[in-house]
């Protein structure tokens, strides 16, 4: 069952897509990723309250964020 209320919009292009917006560093998803991911009552319960942070490296297929109490990940 899903609340009714809830509703999908996609972001722009500007918003979303890395480099989109040429030199401008917070034009990238992972940013709306970790925003979305850390208010999100789901994730704070699952991460036990720690935010989730971006990695330090994503070369290798790392995810997208991590929590340090989370014992799954998160790969979008």
């Amino acid at each position: 069952m899903f609340d009714k209320i809830l509703r999908e919009k996609l972001l722009p292009s500007e918003l979303i897509i890395k480099d989109f917006v040429k030199g401008e560093p917070e034009c990238n998803y992972e940013n709306y990723l970790l925003e979305i991911v850390n208010k999100s009552s789901f994730f704070r319960e699952k991460s036990e309250e720690e935010n989730f942070v971006s990695p330090q490296i994503e070369s290798n297929g790392e995810c997208d964020c991590n929590s340090k109490n989370i014992k799954w990940i998160l790969n979008i």
